[in-house]
């Protein structure tokens, strides 16, 4: 009897999982960069002397939580699995415990730099999905959401060294 014939499990039943299946396999691979990007905003806002740096890299911390939760949960249903393998906790701490420290000098530079190479990753990542031809429909359009989201809050990092030089250059050549 010809697959398309089971009773059990028509024929476009089975593409389609084998379908969420594959689309659920690439998404691991943006599931642990943002993992590992948490995990590395924190470790670098926890070290960050600049206050407003490091508010803005905490929200970089949170924003990579979220949207590794979300598409944790994603993978989740495409899978048709009831846990997710990935455990994370979210422990940003946003409130410096010991404000009678003496002046610290402004790290924005160094941190700038150590946030350039995981935003070159994350956004490396999401490119790779959302230039595959298996990811359409909602999940495109998720992912592109989140992408603009985290271009936004890489450019307000970036607007921090600006602030500081009290210039901003907008990197417009005429």
């Amino acid at each position: 009897m010809p697959a398309s014939m089971n009773p059990n499990q028509p024929l476009p039943q089975k593409k389609a999982n084998q379908h969420n299946m594959q689309v659920a396999d690439k998404l691991h691979g943006l599931v642990n960069t943002l993992q590992h990007a948490n995990n590395g905003f924190k470790h670098i806002a926890e070290r960050c002397q600049n206050r407003k740096t490091q508010t803005v890299v905490f929200g970089l911390a949170t924003e990579t939580f979220q949207v590794y939760k979300e598409l944790a949960s994603q993978m989740q249903v495409l899978k048709c699995k009831d846990s997710i393998n990935h455990v994370l906790y979210n422990d940003c701490k946003t409130d410096i415990v010991n404000e009678q420290q003496a002046p610290k000098i402004d790290d924005t530079d160094k941190v700038l730099d150590e946030c350039t190479q995981i935003e070159k990753n994350l956004i490396t990542e999401f490119r790779k999905l959302l230039n595959d031809s298996l990811i359409s429909g909602d999940l495109r359009k998720l992912l592109q959401a989140q992408l603009n989201s985290f271009l936004y809050s890489f450019v307000k990092l970036k607007m921090l060294r600006n602030y500081q030089s009290k210039t901003i250059d907008y990197g417009i050549i005429f």
